[in-house]
């Protein structure tokens, strides 16, 4: 994420209800209406939990929002908004660079949600963890324009541990 993430977003002038630490300090977005600019937003693997919140949210505040997902999951999340003008849904996966190039393009802002999530699960099948959790995220950035902010939210399974005897430090 680039160090003038700030100075992008208060060109944007509508901020997104996010929490995001760069240079390990902490930045909280809050969620405002602003009829006179209207972001469009594209979330990979936006039908999770999160996601289903976070297209809410953004709809409220009138933007367009695009999810991708592959609902690998299938859940049931994003059904209350499927009629809403600003939403749009492609069943699709992050790993189709095709797809993703032809998104990337079309929008302001880019959230990456779409995750194998867990040290279980990401063990159980490394070449589609690395390729989603990794490689997906390497081809978002590339493919982005420098105008293009990517917001980078990340659980604490982002860490890698839940032991009380081991810490993980972004160190």
């Amino acid at each position: 994420m680039p160090v003038d993430t700030y100075s992008i977003w208060w060109q944007f002038q509508s901020h997104l209800f996010l929490f995001i630490k760069i240079c390990k300090q902490p930045l909280f977005y809050v969620v405002t209406k602003n009829e006179k600019f209207k972001l469009k937003i594209l979330l990979t693997g936006g039908a999770g939990y999160i996601g289903s919140i976070l297209t809410g949210k953004l709809l409220k505040c009138n933007h367009q929002v695009t999810v991708v997902d592959n609902l690998y999951h299938n859940v049931h999340g994003l059904y209350p908004y499927c009629s809403d003008e600003n939403f749009d849904f492609i069943r699709g996966d992050v790993r189709d660079q095709v797809l993703i190039s032809e998104l990337v393009a079309k929008h302001d802002v880019i959230i990456p949600l779409a995750a194998i999530v867990g040290m279980l699960a990401c063990n159980n099948d490394q070449v589609t963890a690395e390729a989603v959790n990794y490689q997906a995220i390497k081809f978002l950035n590339k493919v982005r324009s420098t105008d293009q902010p990517i917001i980078y939210p990340c659980t604490n399974s982002g860490y890698g541990t839940k032991s009380n005897q081991v810490y993980c430090t972004e160190e």
